[in-house]
């Protein structure tokens, strides 16, 4: 597998101390920073001292991302902190494209805010010259996407034959899941922000995790109700989700509710997706706790059937990040098999995932992090946007209700973006 070469942050010298919270921080670290929030706390970051590249994403050496942290002095309130200490190390942020080889790169901000969830607020700042790794990754290109009106890829039509191939493989019994994805461009208005989208898109409800953050030269900002790994110590979680129902007027939703838990359609697909997390994880931990139901979740037009895995770690130096290179992608946005079902929506699919479907989150110098999936978001530049979303389809699945089922969750994200009738005939 290939290995970066080793990497250090000497030279850097990190300042801890406890701060109010500071609203205006946050913003700006929304607008051209980053922010992530993820189950146990958010974080907010301005400025960058540090970059790491991993010229081979999730493949990567990743274990020397939290040691170079680790390695990086700290003092809390001008005394040098103890090893092994409850106050929130260094921490580095970044995402990883749906592609889990896909070169990218974390960064340690110049100053970071770590807001503890029901906790005190610590600020972190880094003094020390910027030190950057080399980096192979590419920038995305948004630009030749938009022409001024709503631009799907595929159209319709040519999504409900890629969903016809794809069962087709299934029918064969090459794959027994795939989730394919579709998107729409359009222009952006220059009035609207990165903290207005996140507002509309549900930013501070529970269960909902917020992130805004820069990648391969473009803006990444976006609400997802899915955590694909979180570490606190030796406690790792990670919420499984896969299986929709639309939801209509609030009189409606309980029956709607009642559908997608006894549909067996839904509850196969959520399925496949809880026990590959539970394989991926199961060799790391001691316990495990999987539940036997899934529980319905209300986003804002939709529901989706949720489990939350809970596991107590065997190994202490297992980090955040070796736990999300053994998970991403899962079933909930790629398919199973892992590798058919990825090689297939490279055929089937017209654009290139980037970071849709990927991974936003951070990890300290213990190896805590938290790790968001990365959907529900407007990815743009210059004046571009580009939303995305994907059905999953498995043996009962019809090209109709898929096709159906990428509008109804494109629907929230369009809106945000000030879009609230879709173009037909782009459609």
């Amino acid at each position: 597998m290939p290995l970066q070469s080793h990497f250090t942050l000497s030279g850097l010298h990190a300042h801890i101390e406890l701060a109010e919270r500071d609203d205006a921080f946050i913003a700006a670290a929304i607008e051209s920073g980053t922010y992530i929030k993820g189950p146990t706390q958010s974080v907010a970051g301005i400025g960058v001292c540090a970059v790491i590249a991993l010229p081979t994403g999730l493949e990567s050496d990743l274990i020397q991302v939290s040691t170079a942290l680790k390695g990086i002095p700290t003092t809390l309130h001008g005394e040098v902190l103890a090893p092994h200490s409850p106050i929130p190390s260094v921490t580095a942020m970044g995402s990883f494209d749906f592609d889990p080889k896909a070169p990218t790169h974390l960064f340690v901000a110049r100053e970071t805010h770590v807001m503890k969830h029901n906790g005190p607020t610590w600020r972190i700042r880094i003094d020390g010259e910027v030190v950057t790794t080399s980096s192979n990754e590419e920038h995305y290109t948004l630009s030749q996407l938009a022409n001024g009106s709503l631009h799907w890829l595929p159209s319709a039509d040519e999504y409900e034959h890629a969903v016809s191939e794809a069962l087709k493989s299934i029918e064969n019994g090459q794959i027994e899941k795939v989730v394919l994805s579709r998107s729409v461009a359009c222009s952006l208005s220059e009035a609207l922000t990165a903290n207005a989208i996140l507002r509309h898109l549900g930013a501070g409800a529970t269960g909902r995790y917020g992130y805004a953050l820069t990648t391969k030269g473009v803006r990444l900002v976006g609400v997802s109700p899915e955590v694909l790994i979180a570490r606190s110590g030796r406690t790792i979680s990670s919420h499984a989700f896969a299986g929709t129902v639309a939801l209509g007027e609030i009189g409606d939703q309980e029956e709607a509710l009642e559908r997608l838990v006894a549909s067996v359609k839904d509850q196969a697909e959520h399925r496949l997706v809880v026990d590959a997390i539970a394989q991926a994880l199961s060799p790391f931990c001691d316990s495990l706790q999987i539940p036997q139901h899934a529980t319905p979740l209300i986003l804002s037009n939709d529901a989706r059937l949720g489990t939350l895995l809970e596991g107590h770690l065997s190994n202490k130096d297992t980090d955040a990040l070796s736990l999300l290179a053994s998970l991403h992608p899962t079933p909930a946005v790629g398919g199973v098999p892992k590798e058919t079902a990825s090689a297939l929506i490279k055929e089937l699919e017209p654009l290139t995932r980037g970071p849709w479907a990927g991974a936003v989150g951070w990890i300290d110098g213990s190896g805590d992090g938290e790790w968001i999936l990365a959907i529900r978001n407007v990815l743009y530049s210059e004046g571009v946007a580009l939303i995305r979303a994907g059905a999953g389809i498995v043996k009962d699945s019809t090209p109709a209700s898929e096709e159906a089922e990428t509008a109804l969750k494109l629907t929230p994200v369009l809106s945000a973006l000030g879009i609230t009738r879709l173009d037909q005939e782009s459609h």
